[in-house]
């Protein structure tokens, strides 16, 4: 894709083959629009010149067609929409925001909300900085005149529900609940911090970052009533993600990863509305509409390509795209083939990280068998203590044989405090591929203390279910 600034001013030849390689198989730029015969500012999708007007016309169908083909989105239901600051989310929302305008064709039925996650603490910017980069966030915000909140991504490490700031809209849910904390505790940064201290590698703070990032987003989304959360993820973006997390050991989810509707986790499911458009087709949109997204830099940000499997992979599809235009497509088509099991897929447990389905019955050639078969050859395994996730022994009448707090489902919390979590404990709650991410985490009691929490109540269970195995029947056996 390409602009054009006018009819009478093109750009030259060589120029044109220095900015955009993959121009030159066009045989001449000065093209009319498909549509009306107007002179074309923009080519898309190599031979569809448009002009503005009509450019951003199919750019909206386009978006809006999404929700029409996957009928994923019912009349009036609640979603929350993830905003970044980029191109892609920024022209999500301004898109939204267009459709739910009134006297629009075919207009968008469902409640929109949208949230802002500043991840000040993963940089450590100075004030100044930070302080104009959260103005024009809350000019958005604001401008969007939909309910709009602001979290922290250390708010992840609470231990109760993760507190949030209110810029606009409905404040029924801070006068019912208190959640309305605009400071964040210190403490919760200090762990934060010591989290990232402890992670080795960028590859898995990137990637550490981001499943806590989308665990604190289904939280919220939780806690103000809200079934679907709305990423701005584009085509580019996810082609990236669908080759690293192949290098990442997330095979078996690369389809969920990419899809338009994510529907992992029981309660609150991810859409991907942007997922039909390249990279290039967002920047050009919010060029036309006269967008100004806010850069924020992330962790990575001015990393060499060789600093991150993101970052290589990033830049490897970047450079394909550019000469062949047809590489995002062809990626993303070839995710939509690989699908995973689904008939034992609702058998097996779920990945307290990703809330992807554990492979639990995988042969002794697979590689998360040869992975924990490596593991059991070490002379000691690392044991990580997770103490402080537990509350504190409130069982205690429980030794004498007397009532006991819990309700048979392994609750009770008498003398669980100073249990500890070993390698083999994660193989049966964590998928191979936050398996593999765990292993540059130097210490586990960093981790969130609801994460630590549902792996000890995982281990549990599965301890009392071994226990009376023998006296459950199976289903096959009825009758």
């Amino acid at each position: 894709m390409c602009q054009i600034t006018s009819q009478n001013d093109v750009i030259p030849k060589e120029d044109c083959r220095l900015r955009y390689p993959y121009l030159s198989i066009i045989k001449s730029v000065g093209k009319s629009c498909m549509k009306c015969q107007e002179p074309a500012t923009v080519v898309a999708r190599l031979h569809d010149p448009f002009c503005r007007n009509c450019f951003l016309v199919y750019f909206t169908h386009r978006f809006r067609a999404t929700f029409g083909k996957s009928k994923a989105v019912r009349n009036g239901e609640k979603v929350l929409i993830a905003f970044s600051g980029g191109h892609s989310s920024c022209t999500m929302l301004h898109l939204v925001k267009e459709g739910l305008a009134e006297g629009v064709h075919k207009k968008l039925r469902y409640q929109p909300g949208v949230v802002y996650v500043d991840e000040n603490v993963c940089l450590e910017q100075d004030k100044e900085e930070r302080s104009a980069q959260m103005r024009k966030i809350e000019t958005w915000l604001k401008e969007s005149t939909f309910p709009s909140y602001v979290t922290c991504i250390e708010e992840v490490m609470s231990k109760c529900s993760p507190g949030y700031r209110l810029i606009s809209g409905d404040q029924s849910h801070d006068s019912e609940d208190g959640h309305d904390n605009p400071p964040t505790e210190n403490s919760m940064k200090e762990e934060f911090k010591q989290l990232l201290e402890n992670t080795s590698s960028l590859t898995t703070k990137e990637d550490l970052i981001q499943k806590l990032r989308l665990k604190l987003l289904k939280q919220i989304a939780k806690q103000l009533g809200y079934t679907k959360i709305m990423f701005g993820d584009s085509g580019t973006r996810l082609a990236t993600v669908l080759l690293g997390n192949l290098a990442k050991g997330h095979g078996e989810t690369v389809h969920q990863d990419m899809s338009f509707l994510d529907t992992r986790g029981e309660e609150v499911a991810i859409i991907r509305p942007m997922r039909e458009f390249t990279s290039k087709e967002i920047a050009l949109f919010s060029h036309q509409c006269c967008l100004q997204p806010v850069f924020i830099p992330r962790i990575s940000t001015k990393a060499s390509r060789l600093a991150s499997i993101d970052t290589l992979t990033e830049d490897f599809v970047n450079g394909l795209q550019s000469n062949f235009p047809a590489t995002v497509t062809t990626v993303l088509k070839t995710g939509a083939k690989l699908t995973s099991d689904e008939e034992t897929i609702g058998k097996r447990h779920t990945c307290v990280l990703c809330q992807s389905p554990v492979d639990s019955s995988s042969s002794a050639s697979s590689a998360s068998a040869a992975t924990q078969y490596s593991m059991s050859l070490r002379k000691s395994s690392t044991v990580y203590s997770s103490s402080s996730s537990e509350p504190e022994a409130a069982c205690e009448v429980a030794r004498d044989n007397a009532s006991c707090c819990g309700e048979g489902d392994e609750s009770c919390q008498s003398a669980k405090k100073n249990e500890e979590l070993t390698s083999a404990d994660l193989s049966v709650v964590m998928c191979y591929g936050c398996q593999v991410m765990m292993r540059d985490v130097k210490s586990l009691d960093r981790l969130p203390s609801s994460v630590l929490a549902d792996v000890q109540r995982q281990k549990r269970r599965d301890e009392m279910r071994l226990e009376i195995e023998d006296f459950l029947l199976d289903g096959s056996e009825e009758g």
